[in-house]
């Protein structure tokens, strides 16, 4: 029920909260105290809704303890956690692992391939994406992060073929839209990008809207809607400190304080 509730609290579902994910989470460690996917759930209630991160990574490392089946998932999404504190290499390792334990499990890959964005290996990336799509060739998440990719890197060709793919397959879907409108930055048509997003911003999700705006150079309209972000605890500003999107923000004061409000320390990524 808690993973369950946490897939509806992603979605914006109303009615569901962290309190209600953190409870179910705990009754479940109640009845079972080894359950590797209650203490994932129970640490990513700190990590996303609290900002603590020292009791998210004491419960990551109680639900891989047992290096298991069960844990499999758990390494995949601590993988994710280390990640955005800026601990690659320990990501990668956790990536190794639940690979091994789960060789055809999709998670890790989506996983590998966003800490690669992370870490502005985008080569390595792409290759994961494209492994993605080997298993999955419907995958949004693959094909969102190729068109991403290619339009961040200026071919907006290749960039514009995965966004044409996703739009047949989720027509009108927030992440083809959102990918459409990286494909207008790509063409150089940046008066038509600010329209559209001066419209959109205020009904998506509040992270995507200040990073948008953070792409356009416009910097008081970024860190304001970062700002609501952090305050909505939307469950993307955990990523606020290795986010390429962001990297035109980080020598403002106001997005190191947005980032020490999130428990990040600036000087450690």
């Amino acid at each position: 029920m808690a993973r369950a509730h946490d897939l509806m609290q992603s979605g914006a579902v109303p009615g569901v909260s962290y309190d209600l994910i953190g409870s179910e989470a705990r009754r479940a460690l109640d009845l079972d105290p080894s359950l590797a996917e209650a203490h994932e759930t129970v640490a990513i209630v700190a990590w996303e809704r609290d900002y603590d991160w020292p009791s998210a990574e004491r419960e990551f490392r109680l639900a891989v303890a047992g290096n298991g089946s069960a844990s499999t998932r758990s390494h995949a999404v601590y993988a994710y956690h280390l990640a955005e504190r800026g601990r690659f290499a320990e990501s990668h390792q956790h990536l190794r692992t639940t690979q091994e334990l789960s060789p055809l499990e999709v998670l890790p890959l989506i996983n590998e391939g966003w800490v690669y964005f992370f870490e502005r290996r985008f080569d390595q990336a792409e290759r994961v994406y494209k492994r993605i799509l080997e298993l999955h060739p419907d995958s949004a998440v693959a094909l969102d992060g190729l068109a991403y990719l290619k339009t961040a890197l200026g071919n907006c060709k290749a960039g514009g073929d995965y966004v044409e793919k996703l739009n047949r397959l989720w027509p009108n879907a927030f992440r083809v839209q959102s990918a459409q409108w990286n494909l207008v930055v790509c063409q150089g048509d940046l008066q038509k990008a600010r329209r559209q997003l001066d419209q959109s911003a205020p009904k998506i999700p509040a992270f995507y809207a200040g990073a948008s705006y953070a792409v356009l150079g416009d910097k008081d309209r970024a860190i304001e809607y970062l700002d609501r972000a952090v305050t909505e605890h939307d469950s993307l500003v955990t990523s606020m400190g290795v986010s390429p999107y962001l990297d035109h923000l980080r020598s403002d004061p106001r997005f190191t304080a947005l980032e020490r409000r999130v428990g990040l320390e600036p000087d450690a990524h």
